[in-house]
């Protein structure tokens, strides 16, 4: 009878996936963070948590300084050491960590915007840091995004660089840039040979998968001005030609993410905020380098809000081998979960950040930040008047949350600070590169 009655009673309300926990980990913080990056920088084996700040949406409004928090361990407030990493402010976009001499200790790439010098520091594997800038290409650039891989297939890491040239986004343009790196932290700028010489007025995401399976890093870029996005195809040698024609074309394009969204091996898209009403889309690649768009079989609209969006991060909060993914939202859009069938259709999960209530989000990145074996979510958040970063943990959800293997690299917990599976590109460290998608494990398997 207990049993019965107990069936009776209403049902409660699922709690949300991920609560915050930002006042016990990083506390306050107030600057214009644009991108973050999740690595191990000190070699503890903790996530440690990167900020890449500067002011301005199209126009520079002022140099901030980029924060750093250093992981101390499960429920332990995170030490903050910014200006030891980063002794000046800046116009800071992205923050990557990555090795780029070979030595197994984390170096920092720090792209900046608004016509100012791009950094690198190398780092001792202690959490020190050694400014070796004078080892990249000189020049004032306005970078939105920027990757390494082995994109020429010499071992070591290079750079591909979104730049929207040295003044306000949205004007002429430029040329993305690549910087072939030569295995001891020195690059060489080789985009004048090597890219097509097309002008990108305002990118502020791009990214490197091998989307032909041609066992090379290919790459996309977004823009938000232009009519579509880039798609640059790796000839091997790291010399790429204009594919574009191959991606379905729509403006305004803040992100491109890879993923294998419906399980066929092939490297397939998110974008964000080029749908109708700034809604996103699903383009599902063909494997030989092209992509449709099978948004409207696999993207139901009320799960596919309209409104200002910024970014995704994948991970699989189920635990059932499949890629979901995390939005970041801006201005009332709620950064949310979509879940994932398996066979790429897709559904929204409310309530899966509590509070709801961050009005920025810029950036996002995942990663298990307190040892539980859940993937926890970090948000940089700017263009809002609090500007306060924040951290939410993993609360809830069926035991282990993990990264289906297939998925894109976006750094998590690997303690030499790129994160994910380990990556089969030709690399000295290829913890450290982007991972090339599935779809070569099936063009091998084809192959033989």
């Amino acid at each position: 009878m207990l049993a019965l009655a107990a069936l009776c009673l209403p049902a409660t309300a699922a709690a949300a996936p991920w609560e915050d926990a930002t006042t016990g980990t990083i506390g306050p913080t107030k600057e214009w963070s644009n991108k973050l990056e999740l690595a191990d920088i000190d070699g503890d084996g903790q996530v440690d948590i990167l900020f890449a700040n500067g002011a301005g949406y199209n126009s520079a409004e002022g140099p901030e300084q980029s924060r750093v928090f250093l992981n101390q361990g499960a429920g332990k407030p995170f030490k903050e050491v910014s200006q030891q990493v980063f002794p000046q402010p800046g116009q800071t976009r992205v923050i990557k960590a990555r090795d780029v001499n070979a030595d197994g200790a984390v170096d920092l790439v720090v792209g900046n915007s608004f016509g100012n010098q791009s950094w690198l520091f190398l780092g001792d594997g202690k959490g020190g840091f050694t400014d070796n800038t004078a080892k990249l290409p000189q020049q004032n650039a306005g970078i939105g995004d920027l990757e390494l891989g082995d994109v020429d297939g010499d071992g070591d890491l290079d750079i591909v660089l979104a730049d929207w040239g040295p003044g306000d986004a949205g004007g002429e343009g430029a040329v993305t840039q690549l910087w072939l790196g030569d295995g001891t932290g020195a690059f060489t700028d080789a985009t004048a040979s090597n890219m097509p010489q097309i002008k990108v007025s305002w990118s502020w995401e791009m990214d490197l998968a091998d989307v032909d399976n041609d066992y090379d890093l290919d790459v996309l870029v977004s823009c938000k001005t232009c009519d579509g996005s880039f798609l640059f195809h790796n000839d091997g040698a790291g010399k790429f030609s204009d594919a574009s024609d191959l991606l379905p074309q729509f403006p305004n394009n803040y992100e491109f993410e890879p993923i294998d969204l419906n399980g066929d091996d092939f490297v397939d898209l998110i974008t964000i905020n080029d749908g109708p009403g700034n809604t996103e889309h699903i383009f599902l690649g063909d494997g030989a380098g092209g992509f449709d768009d099978a948004t409207a079989d696999l993207w139901p609209a009320n799960a596919n809000i309209a409104g200002d969006d910024n970014m995704v991060a994948f991970l699989d909060v189920e635990s059932d081998g499949d890629a979901d993914f995390v939005i970041a939202g801006l201005f009332g859009n709620d950064d949310r979960l979509i879940l994932n069938d398996g066979s790429g259709h897709l559904s929204l999960q409310p309530g899966a950040f509590a509070p709801a209530d961050s009005q920025g989000s810029l950036g996002i990145a995942v990663a298990d930040l307190n040892g539980d074996n859940k993937i926890d979510v970090v948000f940089s958040e700017g263009e809002a008047p609090q500007n306060a970063d924040r951290v939410f943990l993993a609360v809830a959800g069926p035991g282990r949350h993990r990264r289906p293997q297939d998925l894109h690299r976006r750094r998590l917990a690997d303690p030499r600070g790129a994160g994910g599976p380990r990556p089969r590109p030709r690399q000295q460290d290829p913890c450290h590169a982007p991972r090339l998608q599935r779809g070569r494990r099936r063009a091998q398997r084809q192959r033989r």
